[in-house]
């Protein structure tokens, strides 16, 4: 067998046993959470997290969670506390809500481009305004005095 057809190979193995896997983003941090002898309360205090959305994190109840956005960052800081990897485990919380994995698309802007000649007649523009100004000021001033 050669390298490339080994490497598929193991790849495909490696597919095929997370696929096959029972355990959810859920079930691993609970388990994990219990392999540190760590209670519940002693991760809503390190978090600052309410107990019921911890819970329903290791349940996989998606109804008792509020917005995705919110939930990624619990499960990572969740992962790191445990001293796990949290990409996979995020990976898992959005294949359970129905989600691909999709990375936002990035929309570039041109800037506008101002030539010399517009700040030019803006400038003069500005200083005509000014002058008047200035005229309108001092005539006030004689006619008041």
């Amino acid at each position: 067998m050669d390298k490339q057809s080994q490497i598929n190979t193991d790849q495909q193995k490696l597919e095929d046993i997370i696929s096959s896997r029972e355990d959810g983003f859920g079930s691993i941090l609970r388990r994990r959470r219990e392999e540190k002898n760590m209670t519940l309360s002693d991760v809503v205090r390190q978090l600052h997290l309410d107990e019921k959305f911890i819970q329903a994190i290791e349940c996989e109840d998606n109804t008792q969670l509020p917005a995705p956005a919110f939930v990624c960052g619990y499960i990572r800081n969740y992962a790191r506390l445990l001293d796990l990897q949290h990409e996979g485990l995020i990976a898992d919380y959005k294949k359970s809500l129905g989600e691909q994995v999709i990375e936002p698309e990035l929309k570039v802007t041109k800037q506008k481009q101002i030539s010399n000649s517009s700040i030019k007649s803006t400038l003069i523009i500005l200083v005509f305004k000014l002058i008047l100004l200035v005229g309108l000021i001092f005539g006030s001033w004689n006619l008041w005095l």
